[in-house]
């Protein structure tokens, strides 16, 4: 590729086609919101509308969308997210060479649609999707970034630190990632010099998540922390999984814990315990707790280390196998409260399309979209694995390396999210997405070399054929 591609090529017409693209994409991804009728939304969405601040939750995804929706338009959250997709397919495409831009970034947006959880986080007013974004930016920044305009190359690092503190988890995941990264780029025979370059350039984003994160936490909260509600989240899940609770059982009441007062009627989940069991706000909840958690945490994993490891690798595989798209778009996982809050905030037209929605409906041909997955995922991810390896063997090391980031980042949240809070399909379902997409890209960019090699060879035999008849 030549350097300095830019958002939007300079030619009038090719800026024509790259815009209708990427606006046609984006209404691709955009089609099961539509037949949804509102845009779909889950408990936490109504955090993130009205700046609600937690200790458990980012407010700086709710502060971004607050500049698309400004209170009046509701859907201008989903559209603004499908732009920024359909523009992040279309420039993945362009830097790996793929002939036939425009059409084969439509055609990556209707095989999404149909074959990936994307198009429902798309739709979604959560944080989920800024996950996935996250890592496509860190993969674009690290392995093309001689090849971004100045312009682009603001814009994926603004992106990136959106994306990283947009979600309490990504910030950890983004520091994670950039170990395979490193090893990568070395592999890819990158100097060394533009290597530290670029994971400076890195940096800038998560340095800002950084600070941002540590401001919010002491300002509202007075916690010098990146994530204050670990603890929490993490001692719920070892209760419901077992080490933790049989701590308590024999640490009770002798240690003088709060929550020894209910060490023999916990609840099995950690869902109940945390949020429908009451116990948990009655011990002080996430700031209440926090310090008590930590202690709990560290106790159980003294003493019982082999088991706290025997169900973190269950649940991790566990999390493999759990991933449907669109398993919390349900009206029993609802709440009374979203549509009072949906007719205060956008008044009650918008309050009415919600309720009339498949989603409060439950309309939604979950069973269907259950039976694509489960067949699409683990088929995406094999065919990832195998490209990747074929993609290695001939030499094409940055599409090797795309499948390795991407493969990377699939296990690494699996893991976190498994292991901090359980096995739940969002979780899982929020980047099995990027598997279809770097196999879709990856396949293209390898045909598109071997199209550009026959072609250069078939030249070369004209060429050859053409001067030995005149010199006969």
């Amino acid at each position: 590729m030549t350097a300095g591609i830019s958002a939007a090529p300079s030619h009038p017409a090719t800026r024509r086609q790259a815009l209708v693209a990427i606006t046609a994409a984006a209404f691709i991804l955009l089609i099961p919101v539509l037949l949804n009728g509102f845009p779909f939304v889950f408990p936490d969405s109504g955090d993130y509308l009205v700046f609600t601040p937690h200790l458990y939750r980012s407010p700086y995804y709710g502060l971004f969308i607050f500049f698309f929706h400004w209170n009046r338009f509701i859907w201008a959250t989903v559209v603004a997210q499908a732009l920024i997709v359909g523009h992040l397919l279309w420039l993945t495409l362009a830097l790996h060479g793929v002939r036939r831009l425009s059409p084969a970034a439509i055609a990556l947006a209707a095989l999404l649609c149909v074959f990936s959880s994307l198009p429902f986080f798309v739709g979604f007013i959560m944080a989920d999707l800024f996950t996935a974004i996250m890592f496509i930016v860190m993969y674009l920044i690290g392995f093309h970034y001689a090849e971004l305009s100045p312009p682009l190359r603001f814009y994926l690092i603004l992106l990136g630190a959106v994306a990283m503190a947009a979600h309490v988890a990504n910030l950890a995941m983004a520091i994670a990632l950039l170990c395979p990264m490193t090893v990568l780029l070395f592999w890819c025979r990158i100097p060394r010099a533009e290597i530290l370059k670029r994971l400076g350039i890195l940096a800038v984003p998560i340095g800002l998540t950084t600070a941002a994160v540590l401001l919010f936490n002491i300002a509202i909260f007075g916690v010098l922390s990146l994530a204050p509600a670990a603890p929490d989240f993490l001692l719920a899940n070892l209760i419901e999984s077992g080490p933790a609770r049989v701590y308590l059982d024999k640490a009770c009441p002798q240690a003088g814990y709060k929550i020894c007062a209910y060490a023999g009627r916990l609840p099995k989940t950690a869902e109940e315990l945390l949020w429908s069991s009451g116990i948990f706000g009655k011990l002080g909840s996430f700031a209440g707790m926090r310090e008590e958690a930590r202690r709990i945490v560290a106790a159980t994993l003294d003493r019982y280390p082999a088991e706290v490891a025997r169900v973190t690798a269950a649940h991790f595989v566990a999390g493999l196998t759990a991933h449907e798209p669109a398993a919390e778009f349900r009206a029993a996982n609802q709440v009374p409260s979203m549509t009072g809050l949906l007719r205060i905030k956008f008044g009650p037209r918008t309050a009415n399309a919600y309720l009339a929605s498949a989603e409060m409906r439950d309309t939604i041909p979950h069973a269907l979209i259950r039976r694509i997955d489960d067949v699409a995922v683990p088929v995406f991810f094999f065919a990832l694995v195998g490209l990747g390896l074929y993609a290695a063997w001939r030499g094409r090391r940055r599409e090797a390396s795309l499948a390795t980031v991407v493969v990377c980042a699939v296990l690494g949240d699996t893991l976190l999210c498994t292991a901090l809070s359980g096995v739940h399909d969002r979780y899982q379902a929020r980047v099995t997405w990027l598997l279809p997409l770097a196999v879709f890209v990856i396949g293209f960019a390898l045909a598109t070399g071997a199209a550009r090699k026959m072609t250069s060879e078939r030249n070369l035999r004209e060429s050859f054929s053409k001067r030995h008849s005149q010199g006969a």
